[in-house]
């Protein structure tokens, strides 16, 4: 997981759920550690860049760190403005470019940006899956479908409210609904990747953020109330609530949930203090 605040990667052992290792993600400038994917024998990590006012107004980068020794492969990788969420594909590492509204595809074999692709307002949430991208633009309130072949947006499928985290699982492609004041306010969005339609409509809380898949359901990390929400697919309905701290970050497996909590300072984004992890048994 990345430490914004302290420009720091944090390495947990699923065995001790303890930390292993805490490696420094230093960028040259006034830069920020954010989003961390893994793929291709490396750990992937998209860094913020600000400028002299505190704005998110430069040129973002993505670190390759060496999972064993916590070394940087390379140099950064430039990218877009304000890189917010990064995820892997069979063939590339993608990462969404907030500030620019587009996508930056990132070649493995040759650490360098292969393709940049218009997708739309403010594109947040982005995930691989049957054999697509599929990345939420919050300005347009839709999602864009990437055919990785040609680099281009095949589709754009509208959600309601405002579109965050993405996830895949169940035959479905999983949209959280931020929403606004009065739109579709807490909910997750199913869409069917066959039609390209969403499918089903679940009311899960104030502010859903991230969202995740693991042994059969889908897990949302709730921004707005202290909860972690559990999704059975199969009904689309919500199981139960999980009574954790408000969270931002989640990420499940076949035999657990981790979720990331954030402790806030006075800026409800970017001022955070040192937070934690909990891990959620099932």
């Amino acid at each position: 997981m990345t430490n914004s605040v302290d420009n720091t990667a944090s390495r947990i052992d699923p065995k001790t759920n303890t930390v292993l290792s805490v490696v420094s993600l230093e960028v040259p400038g006034n830069t920020v550690p954010w989003a961390i994917t893994s793929g291709f024998g490396s750990i992937w990590v998209a860094v913020l860049a600000f400028d002299d006012a505190g704005d998110v107004a430069q040129i973002g980068s993505v670190l390759r760190i060496d999972p064993v020794t916590g070394v940087p492969i390379g140099a950064p990788i430039l990218v877009g403005r304000a890189p917010t969420e990064i995820a892997t594909s069979p063939e590339a590492i993608w990462v969404t470019n907030y500030d620019d509204g587009t996508v930056s595809r990132i070649d493995p074999l040759t650490n360098t940006v292969s393709a940049t692709i218009t997708v739309g307002g403010a594109p947040f949430g982005v995930a691989a899956g049957f054999g697509s991208i599929w990345v939420g633009n919050e300005a347009d309130g839709k999602v864009a479908r990437i055919d990785p072949v040609t680099n281009t947006v095949t589709t754009s499928i509208p959600t309601l409210g405002v579109p965050k985290g993405i996830a895949v699982g169940a035959g479905s492609v999983w949209v959280t609904n931020y929403g606004t004041e009065g739109v579709a306010d807490g909910v997750l969005s199913r869409i069917d990747p066959a039609t390209n339609a969403v499918i089903a409509v679940i009311p899960v809380g104030t502010n859903p953020v991230l969202v995740a898949f693991g042994s059969g359901y889908v897990w949302v990390a709730m921004w707005g109330e202290p909860s972690v929400v559990r999704v059975d697919p199969a009904t689309d309905t919500v199981k139960n609530r999980i009574g954790v701290k408000k969270s931002w970050g989640i990420a499940a497996t076949d035999h657990a949930v981790w979720v990331v909590h954030t402790t806030l300072a006075d800026d409800p984004v970017f001022g955070l203090l040192p937070g934690f992890v909990t891990r959620i048994n099932f």
